[in-house]
């Protein structure tokens, strides 16, 4: 086991490097390329939806309309009816935007995922490997973590098909960069 723990202490610059690089192409992806622009819809009347929330005093919290129901209670023929005749939706309620915050938490959530595939490779593979082998292992689990761990609430939050398509490709790409970067950096 000790062998292991020191290959992992070992892969520090690969998991910083993927991290940052990680973060780096989600910025590219979302912001420079087109793939994302199309994920969100303006409202028809923003302005008014804006007012009708406000006027609610929603706390921050996530909202489902209708509110599922269980059991008996979802038998309930005004019930159904709602479900039936829509809209059906989820909504988001935030205490503010603090652009700084969420990039740094996403870099953290990078640098844990990345931190957890090194884990990973250091407990599959040995020192010296070859980098198609390290790639072929890394890439694997970057491509598992990044991509598939989403679809989930891809598929229950009823993202659009251009939006689901281009998280599975950017989750590919995020996968095949971090496996090269440990292919690239992995200890002789």
């Amino acid at each position: 086991m000790l062998g292991d723990m020191e290959l992992l202490a070992s892969l520090w610059l690969a998991v910083v490097a993927s991290g940052v690089a990680v973060f780096f192409l989600g910025f590219v992806s979302h912001v420079v390329l087109p793939f994302h622009h199309g994920d969100w819809k303006k409202l028809p009347d923003e302005e008014g939806f804006i007012q009708a929330v406000r006027g609610m005093g929603l706390k921050p919290g996530n909202y489902a309309f209708p509110f599922q129901r269980k059991g008996e209670a979802a038998k309930d023929p005004a019930y159904v009816e709602l479900l039936k005749s829509g809209p059906l939706g989820t909504i988001s309620v935030w205490p503010g935007f603090a652009m700084g915050k969420s990039l740094a938490l996403t870099l953290a959530w990078n640098l844990v995922t990345t931190f957890f595939i090194a884990y990973l490779a250091s407990i599959t593979l040995q020192r010296g490997d070859e980098f198609v082998r390290v790639f072929q292992v890394v890439g694997t689990a970057g491509v598992l973590a990044h991509s598939f761990a989403q679809m989930p609430n891809l598929i229950w939050y009823h993202g659009s098909t251009g939006h689901k398509v281009a998280s599975v490709i950017d989750g590919v790409l995020f996968g095949l960069a971090t496996g090269a970067i440990f292919g690239g950096l992995w200890p002789g």
